[in-house]
């Protein structure tokens, strides 16, 4: 109990606050030393020497994209998901550009080039298309590149147009 009538007054109580003040300075001044020599420990453990430092090389990594559905008609439409990985050692965000192209016997038009601002990380492209009703019969690719600094990648998934 802090103030008790019967033991003493506010007098008391100040002088209580000043012995409590004192051990709080004392015990504040020998910690940032200790502070300061476990946030070395910490660094050394997770290899964050400075002269130890190694730059993240930029890469990027596309999985297989998925291709809903495997069979298409005229006026249908297609769906791709494709999940990649943006791999940086610069902060914020990045400039990304991705292309997609339909490819087929004689035939390679490019259907989206987007530019998006994005932060290092896993990311999930989702693209819609419909087919065009004179687009011929037969199996097609849908080419997709996405670069982002001096890094690209490239992945391809397939479908089937039917009349």
């Amino acid at each position: 109990m802090i103030f008790d009538k019967n033991k003493g007054s506010m007098r008391s109580l100040g002088l209580k606050f000043a012995v409590g003040l004192v051990i709080v300075v004392f015990a504040l001044s020998g910690c940032t030393k200790a502070s300061q020599k476990a946030g070395d420990l910490w660094d050394s453990v997770r290899g964050k020497d400075k002269e130890e430092q190694k730059e993240i090389d930029d890469e990027i990594k596309l999985e297989d994209p998925v291709i809903i559905p495997e069979v298409v008609y005229p006026r249908g439409i297609i769906k791709q998901e494709l999940k990649y990985s943006i791999i940086s050692g610069k902060e914020g965000k990045l400039k990304v550009t991705e292309v997609i192209v339909l490819s087929g016997d004689d035939i390679k038009i490019e259907l989206s080039r987007k530019v998006y601002q994005k932060l290092p990380g896993e990311h999930i492209s989702v693209f819609k298309f419909t087919i065009p009703k004179d687009l011929p019969e037969g199996e097609y690719d849908l080419l997709t590149t996405i670069m982002f600094e001096k890094e690209s990648g490239n992945t391809s998934g397939s479908f089937r147009l039917k009349r």
